[in-house]
C-alpha cells in the first residue's frame, strides 16, 4: 500500500495563504506590523497582543521588539476590555527603555481605586514619557500632581482636558490670578514643545504653569488674562490657537505682545490682535470684527486668511443675510491682505463684495478661494460666478471650493461650473463641514 503523503494533496486557498506569509522575512513582517501602531489604529485591542496571538512565530516578533510596546492606551475605554495591571507591567517591560506615548483618561466625574493604581504604576515611569494624552476629573489631576517625584525629562507633546469638579478642596492644586484651576505639575519639563489645554472635550479655562521658552505649539481655552500671561512667556511660539469663554471681560493689555516666529494664529476674537506683533505671520483664523482690518495692514507675509462669522450669528435669535444694513462689508478688510493666496470666508458673503471680487487689485495673488455657502438667491450667485470666471482668466485663481447643501442652483450655473473643471480650474461644491475640515478645525 502506498504510503499517505500530505504534500501530494493539492492545497486550498487558505493553506497557500499560509504558505506564502511564512516566506516573508522577518524584516519585512516587522515593517508591516507598525501600521497596526498608533497612529493608524486607536480604538481596537492594542496590536502587539493581537498579532502576538497568531502564531508562535508572530509572538516572537514581537515580544523581541521594543518599539512595538511604547504606546500605553490607559483610556478608560480601553482598559475596561484589554488592560489591567498585570498586562501594563508586562508591556512596560517589553518597552525596554525606549520613549513612551501614553494616554490616560477616567469617566466624567470618577476617579476609582483601580485608575490610581494604574496611573502609580505608570508613573513609575515618567522619565520615560514623550507624548502625553490625559483626560479626566480634577482629582486625576491632584492624584497626579502628588505621585509625581522625577522630572518630564523627554516629554515633548502634552494634551490636558480637565473637568472642573468641585473648587475649595485642599487637592494640591491652585488657582492663577483669574481665579482659573491651575496646573503647576509640568513645569519641569525641558523639552516641552507642543501644548494642548481644555481644547475639546471641556472647553473651559484652564492654566498650566509651563517651562515656556521651549514651547513651539500651544492651544488652549482660558480667559484673555491667563491667554495674554502664556504669550508674554511663549515668546518662541510658533503656531498658537487660543479659546475665549463667551462671557469674558473686556481685554486690558500694558503695552505690545511680541511674537518675531509666529507663523499660525488662531484667535477666537480679533480684539486681541491690536496688541499683537506678529512680523513672520503667514496664517491667520479670526472672527470677522473691526480690529481685524488694522492687524491685517501690519501683515507682510500672510499667506492663509480665515475669517469666520462676526460673534454676533451665534447669539440666539440674531442672524444676517447678505443684503442687510448691518452685513459687514468684506472688501477693505480682503484688500488689506496683499500677499493672501488662500482665502476663506466662512460667513454670507455681502452683494457690495461679490461685484468688487472681479477687481485684481483686490488679493492679487490669490490662488484659493472658499466660501461657506452659495446663497438661494439666483443673482448673487450669477455674480460670485462672473467673478470667479473673471479671475480664472485674468487672475491667478485656480481652485474654488464652496459648500452648498438645499440651495437650487441658478439656471446655466452648473454648466458654467462644469466648463471651468474641463479647462483645469479645481471647482469643489462639497459639504460645509469637509470645507471647513481642509481649511482648519480651529474654530
Amino acid at each position: 500500500m502506498k504510503e499517505f503523503d500530505k504534500k501530494s494533496l493539492p492545497l486550498d486557498n487558505d493553506m497557500k495563504h499560509e504558505a506564502v506569509i511564512s516566506r516573508i522575512p522577518t524584516e519585512t513582517l516587522s515593517h508591516i506590523f507598525t501600521f497596526t501602531l498608533a497612529p493608524y489604529r486607536l480604538n481596537d485591542e492594542p496590536a502587539p497582543w493581537t498579532i502576538g496571538a497568531v502564531c508562535s512565530r508572530w509572538r516572537r516578533i514581537v515580544i523581541s521588539q521594543p518599539c512595538f510596546w511604547v504606546f500605553i492606551d490607559l483610556r478608560f475605554f480601553q482598559r475596561e476590555r484589554f488592560t489591567g495591571k498585570f498586562r501594563l507591567e508586562i508591556q512596560l517591560s517589553r518597552s525596554a527603555s525606549l520613549p513612551l506615548n501614553v494616554a490616560f483618561s477616567t469617566p466624567e466625574r470618577a476617579f476609582t481605586s483601580e485608575d490610581a493604581s494604574l496611573l502609580q504604576t505608570i508613573v513609575m515611569h515618567v522619565a520615560r514619557w514623550e507624548t502625553l494624552s490625559m483626560m479626566g476629573p480634577r482629582a486625576l489631576y491632584a492624584h497626579f500632581h502628588a505621585l509625581m517625584r522625577d522630572q518630564f525629562t523627554l516629554l515633548r507633546v502634552l494634551d490636558v482636558e480637565m473637568e472642573y469638579g468641585h473648587f475649595g478642596v485642599d487637592d494640591g492644586l491652585g488657582m492663577d490670578e483669574d481665579g482659573v484651576p491651575l496646573l503647576v505639575t509640568f513645569k519641569d519639563a525641558p523639552r516641552l514643545q507642543q501644548v494642548t489645554v481644555n481644547k475639546i472635550y471641556y472647553p473651559c479655562p484652564l492654566s498650566l504653569a509651563l517651562p515656556s521658552s521651549q514651547v513651539l505649539q500651544f492651544s488652549g481655552s482660558n480667559f484673555w488674562g491667563g491667554h495674554l500671561r502664556t504669550l508674554r512667556s511663549t515668546t518662541n511660539l510658533v503656531s498658537c490657537s487660543l479659546l475665549v469663554p463667551p462671557e469674558t471681560d473686556d481685554l486690558i493689555v500694558q503695552g505690545p505682545i511680541f511674537l518675531p516666529h509666529l507663523l499660525r494664529l488662531s484667535v477666537a476674537a480679533a480684539l486681541v490682535l491690536e496688541y499683537l506683533e506678529t512680523p513672520a505671520l503667514q496664517e491667520l483664523h479670526c472672527h470677522y470684527e473691526p480690529p481685524l482690518l488694522p492687524f491685517l495692514r501690519r501683515q507682510r507675509q500672510l499667506q492663509k486668511l480665515v475669517i469666520h462669522d462676526p460673534p454676533e450669528v451665534f447669539q440666539p435669535g440674531v442672524w444676517w443675510v447678505p443684503g442687510d444694513a448691518d452685513a459687514p462689508d468684506l472688501t477693505p478688510m480682503v484688500e488689506a491682505a496683499t500677499t493672501v493666496t488662500t482665502l476663506a470666508l466662512m460667513l454670507p458673503l455681502p452683494a457690495a463684495f461679490v461685484r468688487d471680487l472681479p477687481n485684481l487689485d483686490m488679493v492679487p495673488a490669490l490662488a484659493c478661494l472658499a466660501t461657506r455657502d452659495m446663497t438661494g438667491n439666483f443673482e448673487a450667485q450669477k455674480a460670485f460666478m462672473h467673478a470667479v470666471e473673471s479671475r480664472w482668466k485674468h487672475g491667478r485663481l485656480r481652485c474654488v471650493k464652496v459648500s452648498k447643501a438645499h440651495f437650487p442652483w441658478a439656471p446655466g450655473i452648473l454648466g458654467r461650473i462644469e466648463l471651468l473643471q474641463s479647462q483645469g480650474m479645481e471647482f469643489v461644491v462639497q459639504s460645509y463641514s469637509k470645507i471647513k475640515d481642509e481649511i482648519g478645525p480651529d474654530f
